[in-house]
């Protein structure tokens, strides 16, 4: 087990001052995306900061306007099963922050969801649609967050701020 988690932690959640991870460059290519940007998106979307890292995290989920980070995916599995239970059905999943209501067909399971690497892929098919209904890859990362322009400003300059983090560390590799 131990070997499998940092196996993940390698290829999923280098810190920022690593540059961008394996996963996140193969599965920007798949999307044509510049690879720290992606990445620079799951930053802003579920960055942890773990012992003296950090990094996205895959079993973090938002309700509500408020963020939890659970340790483990049975955890935030268990957290969201209860809210759908409820008929509760707005939130956020996973490395990327994926809505549950706008974007929760993507998955074949609230359990899918939570695999990381199905969640960056899931988060990169709506850039890549966001990118092509606008052309510029600013307007795209405003709309993955939201189609208010007020919010969707707001969060396009934290990902401006955290894309210039790793831009730094793509530099000192």
């Amino acid at each position: 087990m131990r070997i499998v988690c940092f196996t993940l932690l390698i290829f999923l959640y280098l810190p920022v001052t690593a540059g961008v991870p394996a996963a996140y460059r193969s599965i920007a290519a798949e999307f044509s995306h510049p690879p720290a940007l992606l990445f620079s998106v799951a930053l802003t979307e579920s960055g942890y900061q773990y012992q003296h890292l950090f990094l996205p995290w895959p079993w973090a989920v938002n309700h509500a306007g408020k963020s939890i980070f659970f340790a483990t995916r049975e955890e935030a599995y268990r957290y969201c099963a209860a809210l759908l239970a409820q008929g509760d059905t707005n939130f956020d999943v996973s490395v990327m922050q994926i809505n549950w209501y706008w974007h929760g067909k993507r998955f074949a399971s609230l359990w899918e969801a939570f695999d990381p690497y199905v969640n960056i892929r899931v988060g990169a098919q709506i850039l890549r649609e966001e990118y092509q209904a606008t052309g510029s890859y600013e307007k795209a990362v405003g709309y993955y967050h939201s189609r208010n322009p007020e919010r969707a400003a707001r969060y396009r300059e934290r990902v401006k701020r955290m894309l210039s983090r790793v831009a730094v560390a793509e530099e000192d590799r």
